[in-house]
């Protein structure tokens, strides 16, 4: 195999469609449920905000899996490793989105869009 036909290889198989702009802990607003919300960034690319409810108050958000195989879907792993008293966000950015978009926690989860 060519250097260069191995080097492309190589980027191709850490490419990741996402990236974390943002994460972190915020004070829970009683009177609201778990929810993302899409826009649009740089040049044509999604931010996706995520927050969860007072349910997750005292977790951690990480990004498990994103998969674009057909419809984009995300899954988040929740962790008890976060601030006590917050609820944890994070906002991330994707390449493209492919409709519907699913978002759930590992354990099933569904986290409706605002």
């Amino acid at each position: 195999m060519p250097l260069a036909a191995c080097i492309i290889t190589l980027i191709n198989i850490d490419y990741q469609p996402y990236w974390i702009i943002e994460k972190g802990t915020e004070l829970p607003d009683e009177s609201a449920s778990s929810h993302y919300q899409v826009s649009t960034i740089s040049e044509g690319k999604k931010q996706i905000s995520i927050h969860l409810d007072k349910r997750y108050v005292g977790k951690f958000i990480q990004v498990k899996k994103v998969s674009q195989r057909g419809n984009t879907n995300i899954i988040l792993k929740i962790e008890s490793n976060g601030e006590p008293e917050k609820t944890p966000f994070l906002k991330m950015g994707i390449d493209e989105i492919h409709d519907p978009l699913t978002v759930q926690t590992s354990e099933g989860q569904t986290i409706a869009p605002r």
